[in-house]
């Protein structure tokens, strides 16, 4: 075995190359937004290795070729600012994506299911950093009716935890891991992530049935901002977690939770950082709403 370096746009690879094939084994310095050859010195690329690119902050986005049929354990792990990849459809090892926070599209070519492609990557991502969606993770499955059911199965299961499920474990471990002990913040948190869990699949709809479709908007509406008992969590959703992507909000005033009432309370949480978000409440009782972003996209 020798060890090879590629020199790519997005940053430098090393490759550990056999006479039969290459593994990606591991980077050397910052890598940005890298393509991975299928061939290397004429050996096709079979594998990413284990902790490949664990903790890669810099890392945004990568492609890996269809040559590829095993990514090994941790091979992604804590890369908190990758938000897209591009991969075949390979054996998935333990932990690939855990910590990948930023995730949006886990993208698989070639092949749809009962869903679209795009749905499928956005639903992928979602799963992918969570050591309880592993099981979600099978390549080979994902986009198929029987791999959509089990998603669905699974927020339906996260919808029913208690908000506190986990509290104990930040108590445990203090401050310095988790950034406050506070029960009513930790309970706030867990229902910005079920609201935006449901959002992310009313937006990605293929194959929803009314009955959960109508579970996921309740949801979503029962935690608009003074409509209950609760915080507006599906409006932190929004603002904290997707404030420069325009098919947040639309889905959320789609829902009604743009109200005369409320409006003027959710301009003032919005960072001056996101204007665009700021015009689409101050319009979004006008027909110009959706034009406005149209225009952004040109």
């Amino acid at each position: 075995m020798r060890e090879v370096s590629l020199k790519t746009a997005g940053g430098e690879l090393i490759f550990e190359v056999t006479q039969q094939e290459a593994h990606l084994a591991r980077t050397a310095g910052p890598v940005s937004a890298p393509e991975v050859p299928d061939l290397v010195e004429g050996m096709r690329v079979t594998a990413v290795s284990r902790k490949a690119f664990l903790g890669k902050k810099t890392l945004r986005r990568i492609t890996l070729p269809e040559t590829v049929t095993r990514i090994g354990d941790w091979a992604f792990a804590g890369c908190d600012r990758l938000r897209e990849i591009t991969l075949p459809r390979a054996e998935l090892e333990k932990s690939v994506f855990l910590g990948c926070t930023a995730l949006r599209t886990v993208r698989i070519p070639g092949r749809e299911g009962a869903l679209s492609a795009a749905d499928t990557a956005a639903l992928l991502a979602a799963a992918a950093p969570r050591p309880e969606g592993a099981y979600l993770m099978d390549l080979q499955e994902a986009g198929s009716a029987a791999w959509l059911r089990k998603w669905d199965a699974w927020t339906a299961a996260f919808l029913r935890e208690s908000d506190q499920e986990g509290y104990a474990k930040q108590i445990l471990c203090g401050e310095e891991d988790y950034g406050s002990t506070d029960l009513a913040a930790f309970e706030s948190r867990r229902r910005q992530e079920k609201a935006e869990r449901c959002m992310l699949r009313l937006m990605h709809d293929g194959g929803l049935t009314p009955e959960f479709r109508q579970s996921l908007t309740s949801y979503v509406t029962d935690h608009i901002p003074g409509t209950g008992e609760h915080g507006g969590e599906s409006w932190l959703a929004v603002v904290g977690l997707h404030p420069a992507e325009p098919e947040w909000i639309r889905l959320f005033d789609s829902l009604g939770g743009i109200t005369a009432a409320n409006v003027g309370d959710l301009l003032q949480s919005v960072p001056e950082e996101y204007p665009e978000l700021r015009a689409y409440l101050m319009k979004s009782r006008s027909s110009g709403a959706d034009s406005f972003f149209a225009g952004l996209a040109l």
